[in-house]
């Protein structure tokens, strides 16, 4: 799903994309020693992904719902910064469930609303995804989901736009 999103940025916008994949970041879970308030990070990764969200104007958070929530290192992702994510306008993508995910897509906006970032909307949500998903595990997205992206990635553009004026 977020490859399809980012491919659909990349086509659509002037965003210059940088997936953050959380996989492949493969944060431990939150072992910096201080707050991430403080912003006193020492470790490595922790450096490295503060640069990569400091570097970014907008956010897309992509997640699965899972027990009607979203995915723990999303999570954890988010809890290792703090003033990194402040301001930043967010849009939020999620699948599964008969929702597409909504339910996990909405229990982030308390967490947006508590790091300031204001929350773009559309919310794409994906309700077929698994059933949709090719043999070799990449989606060819409706032309619905594909229209909600567009949708969303304009109201960022226009969200940015407006920040930096």
């Amino acid at each position: 799903m977020s490859r399809a999103f980012e491919s659909r940025a990349n086509e659509a916008t002037d965003f210059d994309v940088d997936l953050a994949d959380l996989k492949e970041i493969n944060l431990p879970f939150l072992d910096e020693l201080d707050h991430p308030r403080a912003g006193n990070y020492r470790l490595p990764h922790t450096l490295e992904w503060a640069k990569r969200v400091e570097a970014a104007d907008a956010i897309v958070w992509a997640t699965p719902q899972y027990n009607g929530s979203f995915s723990a290192p999303l999570k954890n992702a988010i809890d290792f910064l703090s003033a990194e994510w402040v301001g930043k306008p967010l849009g939020l993508l999620s699948w599964g469930g008969k929702s597409g995910g909504l339910d996990a897509a909405n229990a982030l906006r308390p967490i947006a609303a508590v790091l300031q970032m204001p929350v773009i909307e559309p919310i794409v949500g994906y309700v077929n995804y698994f059933a949709d998903l090719n043999d070799d595990g990449t989606l060819t997205p409706t032309a619905e989901w594909t229209e909600a992206a567009k949708r969303l990635l304009t109201s960022l553009e226009e969200s940015v736009e407006k920040n930096a004026a």
